[in-house]
């Protein structure tokens, strides 16, 4: 304590009433409660989801029209380097066969909170907490 050699300007201090609780003070709680849910918004899963889609989508977009675009540049004819473009975009479509995904649903039968956790489901311990933290970041 700051006051701990003078106990009678601790009395004195200690006695002072508190100061009243301005419109501008309660107004700035308001504010940061709000601000303080607008930042767990930024960070949650929903919001990184978004912005990961968002990006490689783009970026997945661009690839496909540099392929395209360095293929004709090679001397490529234009419906081949067309199709080079398209070939690059559907190869994300091709990227599992049917045996992998039925492999990879047998993994996730087979670890199911593991699977809730890769799915961003809400499973086991961690659906402890408060109900706005759960509904803003599951």
């Amino acid at each position: 304590m700051v006051l701990a050699n003078e106990p009678e300007a601790a009395q004195v201090l200690a006695a002072l009433p508190d100061p009243p609780v301005s419109g501008f003070a309660k107004a700035m709680e308001w504010y940061r409660t709000v601000d303080d849910q607008r930042r767990a918004l930024l960070v949650s899963q929903w919001a990184t989801s978004a912005r990961n889609a968002e990006t490689q989508t783009g970026r997945l977009g661009l690839d496909s029209v540099d392929s395209a675009l360095t293929a004709l540049f090679g001397g490529e004819s234009v419906k081949g380097s067309l199709q080079a473009g398209i070939d690059n975009f559907a190869a994300v479509a091709r990227s599992m066969t049917p045996a992998g995904r039925e492999r990879l649903a047998g993994i996730m039968n087979e670890f199911p909170l593991d699977a809730a956790r890769l799915a961003g489901t809400i499973s086991g311990e961690a659906t402890l907490g408060s109900r706005s933290r759960s509904f803003i970041n599951p």
